[in-house]
């Protein structure tokens, strides 16, 4: 955070409350029936990001310029709905330190770029993948798990009641 004296949260309670009030700061504000689904979110980025990224991630938005939504998109790995991604990637910056949706971006662009090509159809559009707040998803979930041919898949079992 951009306040030295402020403590570093410790627990996932700190990170919710420093995170709302941070919110609330920046003008995001939850209608009825929004809270739970933004606590849901961040103990999905809570459990996901190691310490030093949480420190980064929790940056104030205000205490870095906005950054160019631009620059973001275009390292995003596909290029399609240009104007809703634009959007989206300007409200995410309204909380999220520009820096670190960057990172997260560049980041998720390499593990695509791991993937067949037959398999790049799959990414998501990037207003969907902003709007959904993917980018504090685990980097482990973006890596493509590729079956070989001659490796035979587990058998499905199910229990029976």
């Amino acid at each position: 955070m951009s306040n030295p004296n402020t403590p570093q949260p410790k627990t996932f309670g700190e990170y919710v409350e420093i995170t709302l009030f941070q919110d609330k700061a920046n003008g995001r504000k939850l209608g009825k029936g929004k809270l739970g689904p933004r606590i849901d979110q961040l103990r999905m980025a809570w459990e996901t990001i190691d310490a030093a990224e949480r420190v980064h991630a929790l940056d104030s938005a205000a205490s870095e310029p906005k950054g160019d939504p631009e620059a973001i998109y275009q390292a995003y790995p596909r290029h399609i709905g240009r104007r809703a991604a634009i959007i989206k990637i300007t409200k995410m910056l309204e909380s999220v330190n520009y820096s670190y949706l960057l990172e997260r971006t560049k980041r998720f662009a390499s593990c695509v770029a791991q993937w067949p090509e037959s398999e790049r159809k799959y990414v998501p559009h990037p207003a969907t993948w902003f709007n959904q707040g993917r980018y504090e998803d685990n980097p482990k979930e973006w890596e493509l798990k590729i079956v070989k041919e001659d490796e035979p898949e587990a058998p499905r079992t199910y229990n029976k009641f």
